[in-house]
């Protein structure tokens, strides 16, 4: 019984942990080196002269990881972030920085090892046959299915108008309207199948770094300008981030507003250095009525203003909250004594117990603010660009 009990807390950890799925039959000398070099790290010490760092390139990679991570289960599903964060976790062992543009190829056979227990999840995404009889689940292997999902990723199945997807019926309805117009990821070129169930296992995919960097950077954008401006003026935004140069016609054509509404806006935009205004004469003399004047948008400049908003605002929050403290400070030094700390509740009044809760709330409220902030810079200054 009791070997039974080990048996299946072995199981259920290996099932809760996010590590390459271990043979039964290698499992115990697997536990034994894991042992080893736990009581090996134990025994390290440091001396006093030894200096250590922070290795913040590997810190950064981190925080990049996480952020696709975050973003892929919000525009696909809780299956594709589990994919992605596989495939990040195998193309991270040979990166050094950010400055990478594409990953190195992994395989999905690769991705489904370094899934699994959880290598079993995927397959929710999939419905058990299709009504078409194109598609049978148990003709289909892990690895045919995560090609298949990083082949969705890659914008290789049109799902918005794919009436013959493999995926179940609305697995993917979440994610549709927010997929972006480049890939996650893309697959090796010159991929040479065997072909038969199994094959799928062998293709090979790699992740697009400064690809989709780009278009968090713009969906950042987009998000900070509907904030500040409106959903109009994020409209205009993406219209000539996508369009390029356009006169007040065309873009109050594109934005589906009246000419007098989309002028008082770019001119709006404009004040507030989010778009730029071009000048082309059509004779040499300059006359206003014989120039065109295109609205464009340097995206280079509007995000070093962007940066230099974002900046501001985390420096009005960090006096916010020096002011908040400043406020209460016989209550934060009544607080900190010792024997308040060991009998709040008999030495604190009501209403002192209820303003220093409400002290913590708002602390606790700004300082996350400022942590999106800094996510914000992040995306904005630290990622790599399409060169």
């Amino acid at each position: 019984m009791d070997m039974m009990a080990t048996e299946e807390t072995q199981a259920f950890e290996e099932m809760c942990s996010f590590g390459q799925k271990q043979r039964a039959s290698n499992s115990a000398q697997n536990d034994r080196k894991a042992q080893t070099k736990r009581q090996k790290t134990e025994d390290v010490s440091l001396q006093d002269d030894m200096y250590i760092r922070v290795n913040y390139a590997r810190f950064n990679m981190k925080i990049r990881n996480s952020i696709f991570e975050q973003e892929c289960f919000r525009s696909y599903n809780l299956e594709a972030g589990l994919v992605m964060r596989a495939m990040l976790i195998l193309a991270e062992t040979k990166q050094q920085d950010l400055n990478d543009l594409v990953s190195d190829p992994i395989s999905a056979q690769a991705i489904v090892m370094k899934l699994g227990q959880q290598s079993n999840i995927v397959k929710t995404c999939f419905p058990a046959r299709a009504a078409n009889g194109q598609f049978n689940l148990k003709l289909k292997n892990t690895g045919d299915l995560v090609a298949e999902m990083l082949s969705v990723m890659g914008k290789q199945d049109d799902l918005a108008t794919s009436t013959s997807s493999a995926f179940a019926p609305g697995s993917l309805s979440k994610g549709l309207a927010q997929l972006n117009p480049l890939a996650v990821v893309s697959e090796k070129k010159n991929n040479v199948l065997g072909g038969g169930s199994g094959s799928g296992g062998m293709r090979e995919f790699k992740v697009e770094y400064a690809r989709y960097s780009l278009e968090l950077r713009k969906a950042l954008v987009s998000r900070i300008i509907r904030e500040k401006y409106g959903i109009e003026a994020a409209r205009v935004v993406r219209i000539l981030m996508h369009k390029g140069r356009l006169d007040e016609k065309h873009l109050a054509k594109f934005a589906m507003m009246t000419l007098k509404d989309s002028r008082e806006l770019c001119l709006k935009l404009s004040a507030g250095k989010v778009i730029e205004l071009q000048e082309v004469p059509k004779t040499n003399d300059r006359q206003p009525s014989r120039t065109f004047y295109l609205f464009f948008i340097d995206f280079q400049k509007l995000i070093l203003n962007l940066t230099m908003m974002i900046r501001k605002s985390q420096t009005n929050l960090i006096i916010r909250i020096d002011q908040e403290l400043k406020q209460r400070k016989n209550l934060l030094c009544k607080v900190n004594r010792t024997d308040v700390i060991e009998d709040q509740d008999g030495l604190l009044t009501v209403w002192e117990r209820a303003d220093l809760k409400k002290l913590k709330t708002l602390v606790q409220v700004l300082e996350v603010a400022k942590l999106r902030l800094e996510r914000d810079l992040f995306i904005l200054n630290d990622l790599p660009w399409l060169q």
